[in-house]
């Protein structure tokens, strides 16, 4: 793998109403071009394996060099509330580090006693939740997914027949499945009308998420309570909580005292729906999407970004502290790929 200096814009979290260059320069090493953020903190990886985990403060940034155990493997890391998890090199272990410390992991050795026949490959993908961290396994056929809950260590598993799981994604109380032929799969809490099945229940297995049928998904993202996904030609399709506009479509909370039909305004949604920008041309395509706590960004192939949803810490990157359930594009140009955490978000450049 090759190294170059990144580039990146960050707002949100400390109150950032506007982007904020990331100045790089502090930290004596080159980094890949590839940033795994959370909250208001960075995970990057330098040429000499060591990792660099950046906090923002007022502006600024403040590295620190971390040296990884020897099966760390960066290509399939998520960082989560200051938690870091990753795959090892090995592809056998799926291992959490709190405070740079080694302090639990589990095993195909360990997981092996959940299934009627023996494993054929290792954990592919990882995804983090709120309390728990999961895992995907290839296992002839079929798809494994193994959840760990990080506070009593059981550990469960899942298995989609006939599915190559390529992404898993985690909000809050949810979590998504991508298979490889376009499926998008749902599981856990539908309070919000996060799992896109046409209604509040709850599921406790994975289920296809049916209004999406036909339709080719190459990219899913999870928010707190809501969900988005990407076609093949580039359209987005949210479903979930609005409270704050976070699914791109009108909202009551947001709109109080205006003159709008109650039917124009919705708290949630229990089925994906067309998310419509007007700005954006015919031939545009969305590349890249990433959800926070109650907002969401994505980038185009043009290089614009754009945000919607909660904004409170100045995670639109607006300007102002505003939220705002209709799309809006930012004075900002050759935007590659977005990352969202709970409050901010990172925008990487060219």
């Amino acid at each position: 793998m090759g190294s170059k200096s990144i580039s990146m814009q960050f707002f949100g979290f400390s109150v950032f109403k506007q982007i904020v260059p990331v100045d790089f320069t502090s930290i004596p090493m080159p980094i890949y071009n590839k940033v795994i953020a959370n909250f208001d903190s960075t995970l990057q990886l330098s040429d000499t394996n060591e990792l660099v985990y950046s906090t923002f403060i007022d502006g600024q940034v403040t590295p620190e060099i971390v040296t990884p155990p020897s099966d760390f493997n960066f290509e399939k890391t998520v960082l989560r509330n200051g938690v870091i998890y990753y795959i090892s090199l090995d592809y056998c272990l799926v291992r959490i580090i709190v405070k740079q410390k080694l302090c639990h992991y589990f095993s195909t050795e360990s997981c092996t006693f959940l299934t009627e026949k023996p494993l054929t490959d290792s954990f592919t993908e990882i995804s983090a939740g709120e309390d728990s961290v999961g895992a995907v396994r290839k296992n002839y056929d079929e798809s494994e997914i193994y959840y760990i809950d990080i506070r009593d260590s059981s550990c469960r598993r899942h298995t989609l027949r006939g599915v190559d799981v390529i992404q898993l994604v985690s909000g809050k109380e949810h979590s998504l499945a991508l298979g490889k032929d376009g499926t998008v799969f749902t599981i856990g809490s539908g309070s919000r009308g996060q799992l896109g099945n046409g209604s509040l229940e709850s599921s406790s297995t994975f289920i296809p998420v049916e209004a999406l049928g036909g339709l080719k998904i190459v990219q899913i993202a999870a928010g707190g309570w809501h969900s988005i996904a990407v076609s093949l030609f580039g359209d987005a399709y949210t479903w979930g909580w609005n409270e704050s506009g976070q699914i791109g479509r009108p909202s009551r909370a947001l709109h109080k005292g205006a003159h709008k039909s109650s039917h124009e305004m919705i708290s949630l949604a229990t089925l994906p729906q067309l998310l419509e920008i007007e700005f954006l041309s015919e031939s545009e395509k969305i590349i890249s999407i990433a959800c926070g706590s109650r907002h969401t960004a994505f980038v185009t192939d043009a290089g614009q970004v754009v945000t919607f949803g909660w904004n409170d810490y100045g995670q639109l990157g607006t300007g102002t502290l505003e939220s705002q359930c209709k799309p809006g594009r930012l004075q900002l140009t050759n935007a590659k790929s977005v990352i969202c955490s709970d409050w901010c978000t990172f925008v990487i450049v060219d």
